[in-house]
């Protein structure tokens, strides 16, 4: 009988070990799955954002230009899809890091800001005038959003 009860004993301590082990790894897994998707939406915002006003900027170009109507059309339509997708992944953004959505706010300030650049040129008319679109602060926007985001993912400084 006591060599029944030592099997017992060290099946089930062999059970436990193996279901803890299972359950620690899971919730390492989920979590690495996590911060793999906020990593993500770390890329995706700063690449739409940067897309969005750069799409701006060239719709103006291409008006004060004198490009033909249906380049100027379409190239105002890519801007205003990518000032979407912009404003999606800054949402995306702000639900992975709901700590920073400061930044979220400070990049949208920067899209409408390119936008409202653009549309006062086109309306003004005359000749383009790239020094009025601040590419410094939307890049010192994104630069501090990255550089917090980074730290709460746990990555070093670069």
């Amino acid at each position: 009988m006591s060599n029944f009860l030592l099997a017992l004993l060290a099946a089930s301590l062999s059970t436990f070990g193996s279901l803890v082990l299972h359950v620690y790894s899971s919730r390492e897994n989920r979590r690495n799955i996590y911060d793999e998707k906020r990593l993500d939406a770390l890329l995706t915002v700063r690449q739409e954002v940067e897309s969005a006003c750069g799409n701006w900027y060239g719709w103006a170009d291409s008006v004060l230009d004198g490009q033909p109507a249906h380049v100027c059309e379409s190239r105002q339509r890519e801007a205003g899809s990518a000032t979407d997708r912009a404003w999606y992944s800054i949402r995306r953004y702000e639900m992975y890091f709901p700590t920073l959505k400061h930044f979220g706010q400070d990049m949208r300030k920067q899209l409408e800001g390119y936008r409202s650049v653009a549309d006062d040129m086109v309306t003004a008319g005359g000749v383009f005038d790239g020094g009025k679109f601040s590419s410094r602060s939307l890049n010192d926007v994104l630069e501090s959003m990255v550089e917090s985001s980074r730290k709460l993912l746990g990555y070093p400084k670069r």
